[in-house]
């Protein structure tokens, strides 16, 4: 598995919580992927922040036929570039929301959560709410 952030922090907790590899989004982030799987590239890749930037770097970083799955959710618009390369790639993108707005009304410690995300809190990467 290969993490990948913008904070040190994430990265080394990644590193710590079982990550092979902790890459950088800033530093030439293709070329570092590449270098990872020997020019393979990645089978699947998840983009949990949902900006155009983070979409459109794990959609370049997939493999031919690979999947991106876009878990984050911003109001920005990303692309997935000419339609004829997208085709030539037979790249696939999947949305996934991972949950309905109902389970959030009946989960307890949802509200405590999200406030620790947004505070920042003890450094949160996200929250997993367990029903």
């Amino acid at each position: 598995m290969i993490a990948i952030d913008i904070k040190p922090a994430v990265l080394d907790r990644a590193l710590e919580l079982a990550a092979d590899h902790a890459v950088d989004a800033r530093t030439g982030l293709r070329d570092n992927i590449a270098e990872i799987t020997g020019g393979q590239m990645l089978d699947v890749a998840f983009d949990a922040v949902g900006l155009k930037s983070t979409f459109e770097q794990g959609l370049d970083c997939v493999a031919v036929g690979g999947r991106l799955v876009s878990v984050g959710m911003s109001a920005e618009c990303p692309s997935v570039g000419e339609t004829s390369m997208f085709g030539l790639a037979q790249k696939h993108v999947l949305g996934h929301l991972g949950y309905q707005n109902v389970d959030i009304e009946t989960l307890e410690d949802v509200s405590v959560g999200i406030e620790k995300l947004e505070r920042q809190e003890d450094n949160p990467i996200r929250i997993l709410v367990k029903p």
